[in-house]
């Protein structure tokens, strides 16, 4: 008998019979084989250090939290006192995966695996000693084969530890400051550590937290001190304060002026007292003019929900996200304007609104025919479906009689309902295309203005200018249209290329007339 059959008695599932009848008791488990994706989402050494000095840094006190990071051949220490510290309470929630203590919305750790993480992705095992704010006892955790055993492990009764198994400092500190020092032991030697490196990235990233002194941070003895970036002093910044949904952001824009060990450009965004993420342009296009390349700036969002990691947000997957992106940039509009050396934003014609209301309505009166005679009309519901249907190809002749005259158009026999669009995708009608222009490298976008769906074509995108402009409103309106709710992208670009082809030939056959 195999470990692996499921009759196996000692498996973790357990069957029972009952005559012709089979049914099995299903349990939850847990394995150790998680541990290594969860370490996977680490980039560096410094990315998993960090990892260690948010667990410190979400329970610092309002006493100043001193933090010393000392890195040497034989261990990783990350200490810091003036905190919570740590109870034996504390440490059962700390070697449980994914359980423990309840986080609120406010602190940087939420996901109750990231220390584990850390310490799994930098060295073979860890010891630790801490004590709680006010408390007398000590308490001692070793672990020298943590990141190898596949097994979960039973670490036993546990005592407060004996004076003499303290380190000698940590003896002498206050009781009235808790305290906890994490030895990563044994460190992988495939690591690139870099104290001075470490120092610098730690002093940017928790920049709020130590401008603001709540935070101090040494490591190897050596102060961790953010860098400000030199701006151009020609062109004040500009204050920005959004609050939408819940989410508040705050902070300033400006212009890089040129200088050694300047910031990523783009947007600096900060969160729970941490840098998130750096180089942030909320999709406008950072290479469409080479001036835009010393636009920066630095928010601090309040509201957000990080990633795991804490090296993004997961608010970026919400309609919110886009929402605050564009008005964040409406506000730094003057700077943007100015660095593009444009001024106004690209002027919107009335040739402009005119080729949007044409095109809108020729292509109301396309998704409201039938077919014809002799080809098949089907519904939004069937095209979902992925029902296929076999292509014919179609000549669509040119002025031109001789030879080569025409082209071939290969396109499905499906004609979707305006009625079925306007029921199950379109409430409220087609919606209204309107032209205008800003930077981004999208070429439309949908939304809804008071009760009004508006599809918005880009003037400002390359191709609105360089190809045929009533090609491009058209496209850009089947693409939001039918992109809605034809989630494959080979299967709304099929659908959108048949009724361009078709609205295509509309208008040739008209000029031809």
């Amino acid at each position: 008998m195999s470990k692996n059959d499921p009759i196996n008695p000692k498996a973790k599932a357990k069957q029972i019979y009952h005559a012709n009848k089979f049914s099995m008791h299903l349990v939850e488990s847990l394995s150790r084989g998680f541990v290594p994706s969860l370490s996977s989402v680490f980039k560096s050494a410094n990315h998993a250090i960090k990892e260690l000095v948010d667990n410190a840094v979400n329970y610092r006190s309002d006493s100043r939290l001193e933090i010393t990071i000392d890195i040497t051949p034989d261990f990783i220490r990350v200490q810091n006192i003036g905190g919570r510290g740590m109870s034996v309470e504390h440490l059962s929630n700390f070697i449980c995966w994914g359980s423990g203590e309840e986080h609120e919305i406010h602190e940087i750790s939420q996901y109750r695996v990231g220390g584990k993480a850390a310490i799994n992705y930098l060295g073979e095992g860890f010891r630790l000693w801490c004590r709680m704010t006010g408390r007398e006892h000590h308490w001692h955790l070793n672990d020298p084969d943590f990141s190898s055993r596949t097994y979960l492990k039973d670490y036993g009764s546990v005592s407060p530890a004996d004076l003499n198994d303290v380190p000698k400092e940590l003896r002498s500190v206050a009781q009235e400051h808790g305290y906890v020092r994490l030895e990563v032991v044994n460190p992988f030697s495939k690591l690139r550590l870099d104290p001075e490196n470490l120092a610098r990235d730690l002093g940017n990233t928790y920049k709020p937290l130590i401008e603001a002194g709540e935070v101090r941070i040494k490591v190897n003895g050596n102060l961790a001190i953010p860098s400000d970036p030199i701006l151009d002093e020609d062109i004040s910044k500009i204050d920005i304060s959004v609050k939408l949904e819940g989410i508040t952001v705050c902070g300033w824009v400006g212009k890089l002026a040129r200088g050694p060990r300047q910031p990523k450009p783009g947007l600096t965004l900060y969160s729970k007292g941490r840098l998130i993420l750096a180089g942030e342009w909320f999709s406008q296009n950072p290479f469409a003019k080479g001036a835009l390349s010393s636009f920066y700036g630095e928010l601090v969002l309040t509201g957000t929900t990080l990633n795991v990691d804490k090296s993004d947000f997961v608010d970026r997957g919400t309609s919110l996200w886009s929402e605050l992106g564009r008005e964040i940039l409406n506000q730094a509009a003057p700077i943007l304007n100015e660095l593009r050396g444009q001024g106004d934003s690209v002027r919107i014609t009335d040739r402009d609104r005119r080729l949007a209301k044409r095109v809108r309505k020729e292509l109301e009166q396309l998704l409201e025919e039938d077919s014809g005679e002799g080809e098949e009309t089907i519904t939004v519901e069937e095209v979902v479906e992925r029902v296929v249907k076999k292509p014919v190809t179609v000549r669509i002749n040119s002025t031109n009689d001789g030879p080569g005259s025409g082209r071939s158009v290969t396109r499905t026999n499906i004609s979707v309902r305006y009625e079925t669009i306007k029921k199950d995708i379109l409430v409220g009608g087609f919606p209204e295309v309107v032209i205008e222009a800003w930077d981004s490298p999208a070429r439309s976008t949908m939304r809804v203005d008071g009760v009004r769906r508006q599809i918005v074509v880009n003037k400002s995108h390359p191709a609105y200018s360089m190809a045929n402009a009533r090609f491009v409103i058209a496209e850009c309106v089947l693409a939001e249209v039918l992109g809605n709710r034809l989630h494959e992208t080979s299967e709304y670009r099929s659908e959108v290329d048949q009724l361009l082809a078709t609205w295509a030939s509309k208008e040739e056959e008209e000029i031809h007339e």
